[in-house]
């Protein structure tokens, strides 16, 4: 046997090398198995010990590091089935509203909610439909110009620790969108959040930056939806001429194109964008606004018969939001409440997914996080099921068959 060793070492040292890397690794599987990697042990039977290694590595947890590393994941797992309920998540829900997000409190830190600064009224003088439609107000005189509640989700608010570079911010009594007309406008048709199943997001693309890779990579998505991202991607270089994403069409290899390029000849029913943590550190609030603007009019101008998901910035842990001067929640809070104004409720919907992955501070919790910002490979399951129950039906479209057989 040392014999064979040795020729193998001599003649492929590159082989001797990856079969040496395997069984280090699958021995440290093995170890870490019933303690720091507890809450994988349901994958050991289908994936080897050095992937569930490497997914330890991406969740900062290894195999020295024991029991509490361990429950923590597992904390993050009950948590996301606890929010399951008792729906197997399948089909559309009765509910039109049980999907929008609103005020945190100490236990859920969902419920039905509203966009921050804007009082839904959702009675009868709205004409709002159970369809999750309101009247065209072409047929009524009355129906209110402002978005009902159930149509988008709440900012989620965040505790400000102090520490924020006022020079990255704009002034807290700056108004954004004020449009009585256009695309940006309200205008009296509205549609309701509500829960869907996996088939929603055939045709759907998730444009993003690590965080959305991060989703496609370790999200359960890759084999649902479409993803254009790409790590550093920001809002400022979506539509850069010299920019290319890493484009990964549902269940198929990725190629690199140009976000322009990809609008300009595919064509999707629902487009989510998820930037924001990269331009932190680019003056100042309103710049960033009227940037994700003119990309929301532009995806709109390629794409016009899609709906278009505007998705609030993930905040960050309490550690670094509480001394990091540009990577902090009262900057993200700032920005998402500018970028809420863009939605309409027709076709442009801001939902935030932070209600269900922060604390009652509106940090995200640590638990959920390996570095502060992104979130752990056992995590990003919890933003899936979020979208999942956020989602706009068009009354009488493809889902809604589909969703009722």
């Amino acid at each position: 046997m040392l014999i064979f060793l040795r020729r193998v070492l001599r003649r492929a040292p590159l082989l001797a090398l990856i079969l040496f890397i395997w069984l280090v690794l699958t021995v440290l599987s093995l170890v870490g198995r019933g303690r720091a990697y507890k809450n994988y042990s349901t994958e050991h039977g289908r994936l080897p010990g050095l992937s569930i290694v490497m997914r330890g590595i991406h969740d900062h947890v290894y195999p020295w590091s024991g029991d509490k590393a361990a429950s923590s994941s597992a904390d993050a797992d009950e948590d996301i089935e606890a929010d399951e309920g008792g729906g197997s998540g399948a089909g559309l829900k009765g509910d039109s509203g049980s999907g929008a997000v609103g005020e945190q409190d100490g236990n859920s830190g969902t419920e039905a909610g509203k966009i921050e600064g804007i009082e839904a009224d959702t009675d009868s003088k709205q004409g709002q439909k159970q369809d999750g439609k309101t009247e065209n107000p072409e047929k009524s005189a009355e129906v209110s110009m402002e978005i009902p509640a159930s149509s988008c989700s709440k900012v989620v608010s965040a505790k400000d620790y102090g520490v924020a570079d006022e020079s990255y911010l704009s002034p807290d009594d700056t108004v954004y969108n004020t449009d009585k007309e256009g695309l940006f406008a309200p205008n009296g048709t509205y549609y309701s959040l509500q829960e869907v199943d996996d088939s929603y997001f055939a045709d759907a693309l998730m444009i993003g930056d690590s965080r959305t890779v991060g989703l496609y990579e370790y999200g359960d998505m890759a084999n649902v939806t479409s993803f254009m991202a790409r790590e550093s991607a920001s809002i400022y270089d979506l539509f850069d001429d010299d920019e290319k994403l890493d484009y990964t069409p549902k269940g198929k290899e990725t190629t690199r194109r140009t976000l322009k390029d990809l609008l300009s000849k595919a064509k999707f029913k629902k487009i989510y964008i998820s930037v924001g943590v990269n331009e932190l550190g680019v003056p100042d609030t309103k710049d960033y606004y009227e940037e994700f603007r003119k990309v929301v009019t532009k995806i709109n101008k390629l794409q016009p018969d899609a709906l278009i998901y505007i998705q609030g910035i993930m905040h960050v842990s309490k550690n670094m939001s509480s001394t990091d001067r540009v990577y902090n929640n009262r900057a993200i809070v700032q920005r998402n409440k500018a970028i809420a104004t863009l939605a309409n409720g027709r076709n442009i919907f801001y939902i935030d997914m932070n209600a269900d992955l922060c604390d009652e501070n509106g940090d995200l919790k640590e638990e959920f996080t390996g570095d502060g910002i992104h979130l752990k490979a056992a995590s990003c399951e919890r933003w899936h099921r979020f979208l999942r129950k956020n989602a706009i039906v068009i009354p009488g479209s493809a889902e809604t068959a589909s969703s009722e057989q």
